[in-house]
């Protein structure tokens, strides 16, 4: 497999040249952790480029690019069997896309089929199938769609937690900014008054002390008091921040498991004379496989 792999070399170094100038205005690239990951790619931290594009991948799991982007990082760190599946996913998200044809290449380099022509192939055999073929094909789109669910369920986590972690990164820098703000204000020399016992009675004596005016106490109470009210709304921002992150997780994934139910429900409608129909041979939750 040597050959191939200096291929997939090659193929990848023919592109990587105009990575961020091929696909996209770079109003479309700036999105997060997929631009991210592409600067890290670029810049040859290929486990900090996956690191970062999987998490996009979670977040937006049908954007080519970001699997394309993937795939060739994970070439990078001889990963091929995932990069594989990354070039594949890439090219049936966006066969008709400008990334498409590289993933070609890369999966010809490899000695694979394209999904395009997996597809050709077995687009005349749509008569052939089998309930066999149907029950693989939604088993594969379950499995699959339990993954990629996973993926995004646990990302939303991991930026509830992010945001949980920032807002109290944030109150405890307010804290700390009351702190300091307080420990400026000057400290007064107190004249006070005191009375001790002697044979000629209580006879009274002056001291002095350190301290906080009643000006300065009230100064340092205010202080106290806006902190508090920060510290509580930089909480509750965190707090909103976190259950929306979640939430959209969340929606994600009930979209993609609906993704998957109706993808399995068309295997088993049979179609009307002459339409097209969705082969389960080559199918699963990326790819659609149609004839007639």
């Amino acid at each position: 497999m040597s050959w191939q792999l200096r291929n997939v070399a090659l193929v990848i170094l023919s592109i990587g040249i105009g990575i961020s100038t091929t696909f996209g205005s770079p109003a479309a690239l700036a999105a997060g952790s997929f631009e991210l990951g592409v600067k890290a790619y670029n810049a040859g931290k290929f486990q900090t480029a996956v690191n970062l594009l999987t998490r996009a991948s979670a977040a937006n799991p049908y954007d080519a690019r970001i699997h394309y982007y993937r795939a060739n990082a994970l070439v990078k760190l001889g990963r091929h069997k995932e990069a594989i599946r990354e070039y594949g996913v890439a090219y049936s998200l966006d066969p008709g896309g400008d990334c498409a044809s590289y993933c070609e290449a890369a999966l010809e380099a490899y000695g694979l089929e394209s999904p395009r022509q997996v597809a050709e192939r077995t687009a005349v055999d749509t008569r052939s199938i089998t309930a066999s073929d149907i029950n693989d094909a939604r088993v594969r789109i379950s499995l699959q769609a339990q993954e990629a669910t996973g993926r995004l369920l646990r990302s939303g986590q991991q930026e509830a937690a992010f945001q949980q972690r920032l807002g109290d990164i944030q109150a405890q820098r307010i804290g700390d900014n009351a702190a300091a703000e307080i420990a400026s204000i000057r400290s007064s020399v107190l004249l006070g008054v005191g009375f001790r016992r002697s044979r000629f009675g209580a006879q009274p004596f002056f001291f002095r002390q350190v301290g906080f005016t009643p000006g300065q106490s009230a100064q340092a109470d205010l202080i106290r008091q806006q902190a508090a009210s920060a510290q509580a709304s930089a909480r509750r921002t965190a707090q909103i921040q976190a259950q929306r992150a979640a939430e959209i997780a969340a929606e994600k994934a009930r979209l993609l498991d609906e993704t998957a139910a109706n993808l399995q429900s068309q295997m088993l409608e049979a179609s009307l004379p002459g339409s097209v129909t969705l082969n389960p041979v080559g199918t699963n939750l990326y790819v659609r496989n149609y004839g007639r």
